[in-house]
Protein backbone atom coordinates (compact mmCIF):
# COMPACT_ATOMS: atom_id res chain seq x y z
CA UNK A 1 0.00 0.00 0.00
CA UNK A 2 1.19 3.31 -0.93
CA UNK A 3 0.17 6.75 0.32
CA UNK A 4 -0.64 9.37 -2.10
CA UNK A 5 -1.18 13.14 -1.83
CA UNK A 6 -3.11 14.78 -4.77
CA UNK A 7 -3.20 18.16 -5.12
CA UNK A 8 -5.17 20.00 -7.52
CA UNK A 9 -4.29 23.03 -9.97
CA UNK A 10 -6.28 26.89 -9.60
CA UNK A 11 -9.88 27.37 -9.68
CA UNK A 12 -10.61 23.72 -8.66
CA UNK A 13 -10.63 21.21 -4.99
CA UNK A 14 -10.34 18.03 -3.86
CA UNK A 15 -13.27 17.06 -5.42
CA UNK A 16 -11.32 16.92 -8.95
CA UNK A 17 -9.88 13.77 -7.63
CA UNK A 18 -12.71 11.95 -7.06
CA UNK A 19 -12.60 9.52 -9.84
CA UNK A 20 -8.48 8.65 -9.08
CA UNK A 21 -9.14 8.98 -5.78
CA UNK A 22 -11.65 5.88 -5.88
CA UNK A 23 -9.77 3.73 -7.97
CA UNK A 24 -6.80 4.03 -5.85
CA UNK A 25 -8.19 3.07 -2.60
CA UNK A 26 -10.12 0.19 -4.66
CA UNK A 27 -6.87 -1.34 -5.18
CA UNK A 28 -6.02 -0.44 -1.06
CA UNK A 29 -3.67 2.39 -1.45
CA UNK A 30 -4.38 5.40 1.27
CA UNK A 31 -5.13 8.72 -0.63
CA UNK A 32 -5.43 12.63 0.58
CA UNK A 33 -7.16 14.94 -1.72
CA UNK A 34 -6.94 18.37 0.46
CA UNK A 35 -8.58 21.60 -0.87
CA UNK A 36 -6.99 24.55 -1.18
CA UNK A 37 -7.92 27.34 0.95
CA UNK A 38 -10.66 29.62 -0.87
CA UNK A 39 -11.53 26.78 -3.27
CA UNK A 40 -14.08 23.98 -3.54
CA UNK A 41 -15.89 23.68 -0.08
CA UNK A 42 -13.50 25.75 1.91
CA UNK A 43 -14.39 28.59 -0.84
CA UNK A 44 -15.52 30.73 1.91
CA UNK A 45 -12.11 31.44 3.04
CA UNK A 46 -10.92 33.05 0.60
CA UNK A 47 -9.43 36.51 1.03
CA UNK A 48 -6.98 38.52 -0.87
CA UNK A 49 -3.93 37.71 1.71
CA UNK A 50 -4.20 33.72 0.58
CA UNK A 51 -1.40 33.04 -1.93
CA UNK A 52 1.64 30.06 -2.46
CA UNK A 53 2.02 29.91 0.58
CA UNK A 54 -0.87 29.54 2.22
CA UNK A 55 -1.19 26.34 -0.40
CA UNK A 56 1.77 24.75 0.61
CA UNK A 57 0.95 24.86 4.57
CA UNK A 58 -2.40 23.66 3.47
CA UNK A 59 -0.44 20.70 2.29
CA UNK A 60 1.82 20.27 5.53
CA UNK A 61 -0.71 20.73 7.42
CA UNK A 62 -2.71 17.37 6.08
CA UNK A 63 0.56 15.13 5.67
CA UNK A 64 1.78 16.16 9.60
CA UNK A 65 -1.69 16.02 11.04
CA UNK A 66 -2.42 12.46 9.09
CA UNK A 67 0.89 11.29 10.28
CA UNK A 68 1.69 10.45 6.61
CA UNK A 69 5.24 9.55 5.32
CA UNK A 70 6.79 8.17 2.00
CA UNK A 71 4.23 10.11 0.78
CA UNK A 72 3.85 10.87 -3.31
CA UNK A 73 3.11 14.09 -3.33
CA UNK A 74 1.10 14.67 -6.86
CA UNK A 75 0.63 18.05 -8.00
CA UNK A 76 -1.54 19.26 -10.65
CA UNK A 77 -1.53 22.43 -13.36
CA UNK A 78 -0.47 25.31 -11.25
CA UNK A 79 -0.12 22.49 -7.96
CA UNK A 80 3.36 21.87 -9.43
CA UNK A 81 4.25 25.20 -7.10
CA UNK A 82 2.40 23.61 -4.30
CA UNK A 83 3.88 20.71 -4.42
CA UNK A 84 7.66 21.86 -5.21
CA UNK A 85 7.54 23.82 -2.12
CA UNK A 86 6.14 21.09 0.61
CA UNK A 87 8.47 18.74 -0.62
CA UNK A 88 11.27 21.49 0.78
CA UNK A 89 10.05 21.95 3.80
CA UNK A 90 8.95 18.42 4.57
CA UNK A 91 11.42 16.36 2.26
CA UNK A 92 12.19 13.17 4.59
CA UNK A 93 8.44 12.80 4.08
CA UNK A 94 7.98 12.77 0.74
CA UNK A 95 9.41 9.70 -1.53
CA UNK A 96 7.92 11.15 -4.89
CA UNK A 97 7.23 13.86 -6.99
CA UNK A 98 4.67 13.78 -9.25
CA UNK A 99 3.65 16.37 -12.11
CA UNK A 100 0.88 16.52 -13.71
CA UNK A 101 1.26 18.39 -17.00
CA UNK A 102 2.40 21.11 -13.97
CA UNK A 103 4.32 24.06 -13.57
CA UNK A 104 7.81 23.31 -12.23
CA UNK A 105 8.75 26.50 -10.29
CA UNK A 106 12.20 28.75 -10.60
CA UNK A 107 13.41 29.91 -7.24
CA UNK A 108 12.55 33.76 -7.30
CA UNK A 109 9.79 33.61 -9.43
CA UNK A 110 5.67 33.80 -9.60
CA UNK A 111 3.70 31.62 -11.66
CA UNK A 112 2.87 34.82 -13.62
CA UNK A 113 7.48 35.37 -14.17
CA UNK A 114 7.15 31.50 -15.69
CA UNK A 115 4.44 32.67 -18.19
CA UNK A 116 6.19 35.40 -19.73
CA UNK A 117 4.76 38.88 -20.86
CA UNK A 118 2.41 36.96 -23.72
CA UNK A 119 0.33 35.57 -21.31
CA UNK A 120 -0.87 39.13 -19.38
CA UNK A 121 -3.39 40.39 -21.73
CA UNK A 122 -4.84 37.60 -21.66
CA UNK A 123 -4.70 37.09 -17.23
CA UNK A 124 -6.04 40.58 -17.30
CA UNK A 125 -8.79 39.83 -18.69
CA UNK A 126 -9.61 37.79 -16.02
CA UNK A 127 -8.58 39.78 -13.30
CA UNK A 128 -11.55 41.36 -10.81
CA UNK A 129 -10.08 42.99 -8.05
CA UNK A 130 -7.68 41.15 -6.04
CA UNK A 131 -9.56 37.69 -7.50
CA UNK A 132 -8.45 35.98 -10.99
CA UNK A 133 -12.22 34.56 -12.80
CA UNK A 134 -11.74 30.75 -13.90
CA UNK A 135 -10.12 30.15 -17.44
CA UNK A 136 -11.90 29.72 -20.61
CA UNK A 137 -13.34 25.89 -20.27
CA UNK A 138 -11.71 24.55 -23.38
CA UNK A 139 -8.43 25.27 -21.56
CA UNK A 140 -8.86 22.30 -19.27
CA UNK A 141 -9.68 20.13 -21.98
CA UNK A 142 -12.96 18.58 -21.25
CA UNK A 143 -14.81 17.09 -23.92
CA UNK A 144 -17.92 14.87 -22.49
CA UNK A 145 -21.11 17.17 -22.23
CA UNK A 146 -21.88 16.35 -19.09
CA UNK A 147 -18.35 16.15 -17.51
CA UNK A 148 -18.08 19.93 -18.47
CA UNK A 149 -21.45 20.89 -16.78
CA UNK A 150 -20.09 19.01 -13.83
CA UNK A 151 -16.60 21.06 -14.13
CA UNK A 152 -17.70 24.12 -15.02
CA UNK A 153 -20.27 23.92 -12.27
CA UNK A 154 -17.58 23.68 -9.30
CA UNK A 155 -14.71 26.36 -10.58
CA UNK A 156 -14.06 29.23 -8.15
CA UNK A 157 -12.60 32.77 -8.46
CA UNK A 158 -8.49 31.93 -7.28
CA UNK A 159 -6.65 34.79 -5.70
CA UNK A 160 -4.44 37.22 -7.73
CA UNK A 161 -1.50 36.65 -5.06
CA UNK A 162 -1.42 33.13 -5.72
CA UNK A 163 0.26 33.86 -9.12
CA UNK A 164 2.24 36.78 -8.23
CA UNK A 165 3.76 34.84 -5.02
CA UNK A 166 7.38 33.84 -5.87
CA UNK A 167 8.77 30.30 -5.62
CA UNK A 168 10.74 30.47 -2.24
CA UNK A 169 14.70 29.93 -2.81
CA UNK A 170 15.44 27.11 -0.40
CA UNK A 171 16.41 24.04 -2.36
CA UNK A 172 16.34 20.48 0.29
CA UNK A 173 14.37 17.95 -2.27
CA UNK A 174 17.38 16.99 -4.46
CA UNK A 175 16.95 13.48 -3.33
CA UNK A 176 13.05 13.38 -4.13
CA UNK A 177 12.39 11.17 -7.34
CA UNK A 178 11.12 13.16 -9.39
CA UNK A 179 8.14 12.28 -12.80
CA UNK A 180 6.91 14.53 -15.34
CA UNK A 181 3.45 13.67 -16.46
CA UNK A 182 2.49 15.72 -20.08
CA UNK A 183 -0.54 15.70 -21.77
CA UNK A 184 0.03 16.31 -25.26
CA UNK A 185 -3.67 17.74 -26.52
CA UNK A 186 -2.98 20.24 -24.07
CA UNK A 187 -1.33 22.88 -26.46
CA UNK A 188 -0.14 25.29 -23.70
CA UNK A 189 3.57 26.54 -25.03
CA UNK A 190 4.62 26.71 -21.04
CA UNK A 191 3.85 23.10 -20.18
CA UNK A 192 5.09 21.71 -23.37
CA UNK A 193 8.56 23.52 -23.10
CA UNK A 194 8.31 22.68 -19.18
CA UNK A 195 8.04 18.79 -20.16
CA UNK A 196 10.24 18.89 -23.04
CA UNK A 197 13.00 20.07 -20.38
CA UNK A 198 12.17 17.69 -17.43
CA UNK A 199 12.98 14.98 -20.35
CA UNK A 200 15.82 16.08 -21.48
CA UNK A 201 16.72 16.39 -17.56
CA UNK A 202 16.37 12.43 -17.06
CA UNK A 203 13.11 12.75 -14.99
CA UNK A 204 10.71 10.06 -14.79
CA UNK A 205 8.45 10.84 -17.87
CA UNK A 206 5.19 9.78 -19.23
CA UNK A 207 3.20 11.33 -22.40
CA UNK A 208 -0.83 11.17 -22.33
CA UNK A 209 -2.77 11.17 -25.71
CA UNK A 210 -5.35 13.81 -23.84
CA UNK A 211 -6.14 17.45 -22.34
CA UNK A 212 -5.23 19.11 -19.65
CA UNK A 213 -7.05 17.58 -16.79
CA UNK A 214 -6.77 13.67 -17.41
CA UNK A 215 -8.12 13.07 -14.10
CA UNK A 216 -11.23 13.84 -15.48
CA UNK A 217 -10.83 12.38 -19.04
CA UNK A 218 -8.89 9.43 -18.08
CA UNK A 219 -8.56 8.66 -14.58
CA UNK A 220 -7.84 4.83 -14.75
CA UNK A 221 -4.76 5.69 -17.20
CA UNK A 222 -3.31 8.39 -14.24
CA UNK A 223 -3.89 5.95 -11.12
CA UNK A 224 -2.26 3.16 -13.46
CA UNK A 225 0.88 5.63 -13.60
CA UNK A 226 0.53 6.62 -9.62
CA UNK A 227 0.42 3.29 -8.83
CA UNK A 228 3.52 2.13 -10.79
CA UNK A 229 5.36 5.22 -9.75
CA UNK A 230 4.44 4.50 -6.22
CA UNK A 231 5.24 0.66 -6.81
CA UNK A 232 8.59 -0.68 -4.28
CA UNK A 233 11.93 0.16 -6.19
CA UNK A 234 13.94 -3.00 -6.89
CA UNK A 235 17.40 -2.90 -4.43
CA UNK A 236 20.38 -1.94 -6.39
CA UNK A 237 22.71 -5.08 -5.98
Amino acid sequence: MSTFVLVHGAFQGGWVWQRVAGILRDRNHAVHTPTLTGTGERMHLLDRNVGLSTYVQDVVNVIYFESLSNVVLVGHSYAGMIITAVADKLHHKVSDLVYLDAVVPVAGKSFLDLTGPEFQPFFQRHVAGWQVRPWPLEMFGIRCEEDKRWFSSKLVQFPVRAFQSPYPKSDQNGTVSRTYIHCTEHKNLLIKNIAARCRQDGWNYYEMQTGHSPMITMPDAVADILAGIASPKPTPR
